[in-house]
């Protein structure tokens, strides 16, 4: 008789801060922290960095499928790239 092992894979870890940085820029605390909060890959935070560049251009991001966490960075991006934060109630 064999025995199945289930193989477990190695996620991605979130994003540290330095990583969102090195990605978006200089970012205030407040910002990078709800990036945090959404438990976002590196990866992922640079997969909404780059749809929300691009959809400065054109409206082709809004025709993409985006995951859960792609899509609550790329809002916090947007918010952020519009001179908002916490207090403007984005969360």
């Amino acid at each position: 008789m064999s025995t199945v092992k289930k193989i477990r894979r190695s996620h991605e870890k979130s994003a540290t801060g330095d990583e969102i940085r090195d990605i978006t820029g200089p970012l205030g605390n407040d910002i990078i922290a709800a990036i945090q909060e959404t438990g976002a890959t590196r990866a992922e935070v640079l997969q909404a960095f780059d749809w929300l560049e691009e959809s400065h251009y054109t409206l082709s991001t809004f025709m993409r499928p985006m995951n859960e966490r792609v899509r609550r960075v790329y809002e916090i991006l947007d918010y952020a790239s519009n001179g908002f934060g916490p207090e403007n109630n984005w969360r």
